[in-house]
């Protein structure tokens, strides 16, 4: 028969009392964190599985963070499937939280955003999670609102109009996309059109900015379109801009997402992407480099966003408190295939 491997046995190994293993689990300031990482390392090596349910009686903490995240549209189809960067950013804080913490992820999903504050409802007076991770922000968000007002921890991928009061980690949107605006400029393209993401995100008008000043300072029209997080909105939105009277030579879109749908169009109206039309993507998802030609992308590392977003969180979770902190990411531009100068210049 095995003998169960108890708090009490972890102590004993590591030559610690229970008190200090049992705060090290939980992630308290009060321990070093070399020590926080031997006793979890401890814990793994034999075996030691905490009792969650006596652990919440005890310290009041469910030693869980929550994610809620959106269904598509159409409930038969994966959200997985339509937004991919959902996939990646779940994946490397889950990722990021099993290797940093002690801590389990609860995810849920909402349908619409009339459901979507529900979830975050059920989850807190449920006493479900003890913190929150917040994804694609709007700029007036009714999420930030209520866990501000319950004074729960939490850290958002991207802004808010409140981001001076809550922990935010977020891509440099403004600059880059000004960047990424003048290397087109400086391949010859004048007809650069942005396709953006939906108007509500917050990031959405700081690419917006970035774009327009840069066009502007080159005494160029801007030529911005919003686009849902769908391929079929890329190529429509796409499709349209091509076939006007000004078709633009760069399409650079707000998304990966997005970016696939444009590359469909300018291959529907038999152009090769890259040498009639340049496409460009955002956020260096998986599928950029399964197109042909592969897709260019702003990219950057989720592992790294991952690692951030769970550092904050710990920090706030050990504080018992909400600690405003910010983190800007820059993108980097991964030139592939679809990029390339101006073939009308």
């Amino acid at each position: 028969m095995t003998t169960k491997v108890t708090l009490k046995t972890l102590a004993t190994t590591l030559g610690l009392s229970i008190t200090t293993v049992s705060r090290a689990l939980a992630g308290y300031s009060d321990v070093s964190p070399k020590t926080r990482e031997r006793v979890r390392l401890t814990a793994e090596k034999i075996g030691y599985i905490p009792n969650q349910s006596a652990r919440r009686l005890v310290t009041g903490r469910s030693n869980a963070v929550g994610i809620v995240l959106p269904f598509p549209g159409n409930d038969d189809i994966d959200p997985y499937v339509t937004d991919p960067f959902v996939n990646e950013l779940l994946r490397y804080i889950a990722r990021a939280l099993q290797r940093l913490s002690q801590l389990d992820l609860i995810v849920g999903y909402s349908h619409g955003d009339d459901d979507r504050l529900n979830i975050y409802k059920r989850f807190v007076q449920g006493h479900r999670v003890d913190a929150f991770f917040v994804a694609r922000t709007d700029s007036h968000d009714e999420r930030i609102d209520y866990l501000l007002q319950q004074g729960i921890p939490f850290v958002c991928h991207g802004r808010t109009e409140r981001d001076d009061q809550h922990a935010w980690v977020d891509t440099d949107a403004r600059r880059s996309f000004s960047d990424i605006t003048r290397h087109l400029l400086a391949l010859r393209h004048r007809r650069i059109a942005l396709l953006n993401i939906p108007a509500h995100y917050h990031t959405a008008r700081l690419r917006t900015a970035g774009y327009t000043e840069t066009m502007q300072a080159a005494a160029l029209e801007p030529v911005a379109v919003h686009c849902e997080l769908r391929m079929q909105s890329g190529y429509e939105a796409s499709l349209t801009l091509l076939q006007s009277a000004r078709p633009p030579t760069a399409l650079l879109c707000a998304s990966d997402i997005i970016a696939v749908g444009a590359m469909q169009a300018v291959r529907s109206l038999n152009l090769t992407p890259g040498r009639e039309v340049s496409v460009i993507g955002t956020d260096n998802l998986p599928l950029a480099q399964l197109l042909e030609p592969e897709l260019s992308s702003l990219g950057y590392s989720f592992m790294r966003l991952g690692e951030i977003m769970v550092d904050m969180l710990q920090e706030q979770l050990s504080e018992h408190k909400i600690i405003p902190a910010r983190k800007l990411i820059e993108y980097q531009l991964l030139k592939r295939g679809s990029l390339g100068p101006c073939a009308h210049a």
